[in-house]
């Protein structure tokens, strides 16, 4: 069998997480995601007090507390997501943790402009998922600051 990599359209991807977005922690103990998995790929972004981070394709917000973190209380971070219900799970957790410098906003990645040059882009297993992978990846690499990172957690990078 050989594995071919096939682009949904964004309604089916919506849908999709829509109906996982209450499932996601169980799926990181299935595949055996290392705990430490999200902070490692934060940690790789070397950002700093202050600074602005963009979290693509964000999902529940797992990866939210330590960006947060990592840019402190006068820094900004931005949750996107295609997915209202990945959304909804993620806001649960801004509210129970105060996190009052998290945005979170429904958006496609290839079409979302940050308010603000960003210091740092993360992917936390949600590239391998976005329909047109490489507009993503292009749109992301143009809001960097020079010298800003960006950083993919995922099982696999598609071709190209």
């Amino acid at each position: 069998m050989v594995y071919q990599w096939v682009d949904c359209d964004r309604k089916t991807v919506r849908r999709r997480y829509d109906r996982l977005a209450t499932l996601i922690p169980v799926f990181d103990r299935i595949l055996f995601l290392p705990t430490d998995a999200r902070k490692k790929a934060v940690d790789c972004l070397d950002l700093n007090d202050g600074d602005c981070v963009l979290d693509v394709g964000c999902g529940t917000g797992r990866s939210l507390g330590h960006l947060h973190d990592a840019v402190g209380p006068t820094g900004r971070v931005y949750g996107i997501d295609i997915s209202p219900g990945m959304l909804r799970q993620a806001q649960k957790s801004c509210d129970a943790n105060h996190w009052d410098n998290v945005a979170l906003m429904e958006s496609d990645a290839a079409d979302f402009t940050a308010p603000a040059p960003l210091n740092g882009v993360l992917f936390s297993l949600s590239y391998t998922t976005m329909p047109d992978h490489r507009a993503v990846l292009r749109k992301a690499w143009e809001q960097l600051v020079p010298g800003g990172r960006l950083v993919i957690m995922d099982a696999k990078v598609p071709p190209g």
